[in-house]
């Protein structure tokens, strides 16, 4: 079994960091999108709802699964995995945690997971056995037999509605054991791991409040609601617009993390706070289930799906330096809702890290002129001693990320830069076209040679003069800056 994990990219707009000192609000037009009614995670007297509404009542619950023979089989493991299917499509939490031997902590962990992912609109919800582990710290008894529980690894494949083309899977470890009182297979302990599919989710650390509006789906912390229902139309404005100007079939929702910092970095899988302000996480689609050696193959299609990761307190201090009635919504959701759309889009492409960055932070202030206005100032600063450009950004990451925070702010800024001279030349449109076509850059493609290709078809010039004037124009926009050190 091939899992769905894909990688993790961190794609902050990291230009922004030091604007938001500066104080002042943007004057642009007020979104035009009315959020529809959030779904709340939480009722009356705590008991969990799904849009608005509590979740469906208890039902009775089922009898326990009890395997036909002393050692489970992969037939026991798929019929399990029916029964927690099953029971994720009940909406009953109670039914779902029947299948469970847990101690209170892990069971309140489990409801407050179960709530959740009944709460995020879904079209999918499924639980399917992938793997053997083995037994966790087995011993070997005098009989030969195994004496310990089973482990076994599970994929939790699920759909957010509107927002995933295709289906994802997040793969849990899962202990199993069979109760002594109705010889009932029960869960004892379930792990993710980060290198292991789509994992983890915010449901994983905590309880969730999801919200909705016409094109968010927003999974954030309960403490946190009010905020985010404040920034929600700012947020709603930025996703239609990124989704207006680079349509994606089948997509017309973001699913957005909202989160601390602390939880940020969790995401991530960095393990420390860092200083993302956000990243999308692409993950492999996992179309249709099928079967291999008697257990799910959930073998990764071509397809993505994508979500993204916003910190919470850097969105809000943001949308309050520029208003929240900034034009074109919140400028870090058009910067990592760029990279979304570009990746659902492109699925096998892999353009240089100028074109991915330069567009995503073009697009995150073509809207307002206050963001566009605070760019520039910023990538006149970080120009001083380092010199007027003589050629475009680094195409690799490690060139890109050079030798320290100054290295790569100048370099995100000056990817932005290149589309802002691509605009101001060339028009507005044209700079969408050659975004999109630049994102068609594969892995495998000689990168000189496509960069070349594509400048042509949009632009009709050359690598060579497009460079010339991309340069000559920064000169001009900043005659007090030398040739550098």
């Amino acid at each position: 079994m091939t899992g769905s994990g894909g990688s993790r990219r961190g794609l902050v707009g990291a230009l922004l960091a030091s604007l938001l000192a500066l104080g002042g609000c943007a004057t642009g037009a007020p979104p035009t999108l009315t959020p529809a009614a959030p779904r709340d995670t939480t009722g009356a007297e705590g008991a969990p709802s799904q849009g608005g509404a509590p979740v469906r009542p208890p039902g009775p619950v089922p009898d326990p699964f009890v395997p036909a023979g002393d050692e489970l089989t992969d037939e026991d493991l798929q019929a399990f995995g029916a029964r927690l299917t099953d029971a994720l499509e009940s909406g009953d939490v109670e039914h779902w945690l029947s299948y469970f031997a847990l101690d209170d902590e892990q069971t309140e962990r489990q409801r407050q997971w179960f709530t959740a992912v009944q709460a995020v609109p879904m079209e999918v919800r499924e639980m399917h056995p992938t793997l053997w582990l083995g037994p966790d710290g087995a011993e070997v008894g005098a009989d030969g037999e195994w004496s310990s529980e089973e482990r076994v690894r599970f994929g939790f494949r699920h759909q957010v509605s509107g927002a995933d083309p295709v289906p994802s899977v997040e793969l849990y470890d899962v202990g199993l054991e069979r109760s002594e009182d109705d010889g009932g297979l029960r869960i004892n302990d379930l792990a993710g791991d980060p290198d292991q599919g789509d994992y983890p989710q915010l449901w994983d650390v905590g309880p969730v409040e999801v919200l909705e509006s016409d094109h968010l789906v927003v999974l954030t912390d309960p403490e946190q609601r009010e905020l985010v229902r404040e920034l929600l139309p700012s947020l709603d404005l930025a996703a239609a617009e990124t989704l207006s100007e680079v349509p994606v079939d089948g997509v017309d929702r973001m699913v957005v993390t909202l989160t601390s910092a602390e939880r940020v970095a969790t995401l991530f899988g960095e393990g420390e706070v860092n200083e993302l302000a956000g990243f999308a996480m692409p993950v492999t689609g996992i179309r249709e289930v099928g079967q291999y050696d008697g257990l799910a193959d959930l073998d990764p299609t071509d397809d993505l799906t994508v979500r993204l990761v916003l910190d919470l307190e850097y969105t809000a201090d943001e949308l309050d330096n520029y208003g929240e009635d900034v034009a074109g919504g919140s400028p870090l959701l058009r910067h990592e809702g760029m990279h979304l759309a570009m990746l659902l889009r492109h699925l096998e492409a892999n353009p240089p890290k100028w074109v991915s960055e330069g567009f995503a932070g073009w697009f995150e202030v073509a809207a307002a002129d206050e963001p566009a206005e605070d760019l520039e100032w910023w990538y006149g600063v970080l120009l001083k001693g380092a010199g007027l450009p003589t050629e475009l950004p680094p195409s690799l990451w490690l060139a890109f990320e050079g030798e320290g925070p100054m290295d790569i702010d100048r370099n995100y800024a000056a990817s932005a830069m290149v589309f802002r001279y691509v605009e101001e030349t060339y028009g507005y449109e044209t700079t969408v076209a050659l975004g999109d076509r630049l994102h068609q850059i594969a892995l495998w493609d000689d990168w000189d040679g496509a960069i070349d290709d594509a400048l042509h078809e949009q632009l009709g010039t050359g690598s060579a003069e497009f460079v010339d004037g991309w340069t000559a124009w920064v000169a001009d926009r900043y005659p007090d800056v030398g040739s550098g050190d």
